[in-house]
């Protein structure tokens, strides 16, 4: 680099580390001075070790959120292969994802709506039933209900591991045949 880079542009004085290192990057940080300015000294070292906590710590968090967005991407890829509605929903009601099936049922509005950014149902009654079927995910129990004019989907609202107050909505129409029994105890984690 020195030899083939830097000297040849001028550069007299380099000065740099290694940041953060992961399984997939690593960040660098390099100062570099032409030949008529001074070199580094000890204050530029202070300057230089303040700076790369700083910058490691934003790598680390780069790092970090891309793993975040691939986990939300497979996550979305796994919803999506369900056929029915699946709602991702905060204690609040906020909407935080929604699989294909229920972006449609929402653009339909069969059920469920969206109001101010939260997942509300359609008929009152319903709505009162989701209400507590979140305060139940809340304490870390799931709960079903009807929903939709006639009772027309099967709705079960069960808290996810991990994050206080979330649940995942599942919403599969009541016209359909019965799903099976082995299903529902292995995915909706029935009895």
């Amino acid at each position: 680099y020195v030899h083939d880079f830097a000297i040849p542009r001028g550069i007299r004085w380099v000065a740099g580390g290694k940041l953060h290192a992961d399984a997939t990057s690593c960040t660098i940080l390099g100062l570099q001075r032409p030949a008529d300015q001074k070199p580094f000294d000890e204050s530029n070292e202070i300057v230089f070790r303040r700076l790369a906590a700083h910058i490691g710590r934003a790598s680390q968090l780069s790092a970090d959120l891309r793993q975040l967005e691939l986990a939300r991407g497979l996550s979305l890829q796994a919803l999506d292969g369900i056929e029915w509605p699946v709602y991702a929903v905060a204690a609040s009601q906020r909407l935080l994802m929604a699989n294909r099936a229920g972006e449609r049922e929402l653009a339909s509005g069969a059920a469920f709506r969206l109001h101010a950014g939260r997942l509300t149902c359609i008929q009152p009654r319903d709505q009162d039933h989701m209400e507590q079927a979140l305060r139940q995910a809340g304490n870390v129990r799931a709960s079903a209900f009807r929903a939709g004019a006639g009772g027309s989907f099967l709705v079960r609202v069960l808290p996810v591991s991990g994050f206080a107050g979330a649940a995942l909505v599942y919403a599969a129409p009541a016209t359909r045949a019965p799903v099976p029994k082995q299903i529902l105890q292995d995915i909706l984690q029935f009895t």
